[in-house]
């Protein structure tokens, strides 16, 4: 089984953190992760709490593809694992998402960290999840 650990390191505008993949031959990815900051989980403008969920891949209408979708989120649906820069109040590619790159700077000089390189990220990802059921640790 596979499972993904995030660890966030929130700040005032947003949550950036670190995800980690496990599989049963032990830590196989890492990348970085940008989310909304926490607003209570309010659909579209929070991230979700932290906690265990199970994920699975789907068909994002949103997005018109197949991306990890995070399951059993309390009063939330269609939250994705997905490719994008930018979460936070000032601009943002994601409505409680979570975002994968490679690192995390300020992109657009607005003094909030962005996340780079999200789509190939975001692809390697998927390469190891390979459509699977997985959990997600969210601390």
């Amino acid at each position: 089984m596979i499972s993904v650990l995030i660890i966030r390191t929130p700040n005032q505008f947003n949550n950036p953190g670190q995800l980690y993949l496990f599989n049963e031959n032990g830590l196989q990815f890492k990348c970085k992760t940008l989310e909304l900051p926490y607003l209570s989980n309010q659909q579209k403008v929070s991230c979700i709490p932290t906690g265990l969920y199970d994920c699975k891949s789907s068909y994002s209408p949103r997005f018109k593809k197949i991306l990890p979708e995070v399951l059993q989120v309390p009063n939330r649906s269609g939250i994705r694992i997905h490719s994008g820069n930018y979460a936070s109040f000032k601009k943002t590619d994601s409505q409680g998402c979570i975002l994968l790159g490679s690192a995390l700077i300020d992109i657009n000089g607005d003094g909030i960290l962005d996340v780079t390189n999200s789509l190939r990220v975001l692809k390697e990802f998927q390469s190891f999840i390979k459509k699977s059921l997985f959990e997600l640790i969210i601390d």
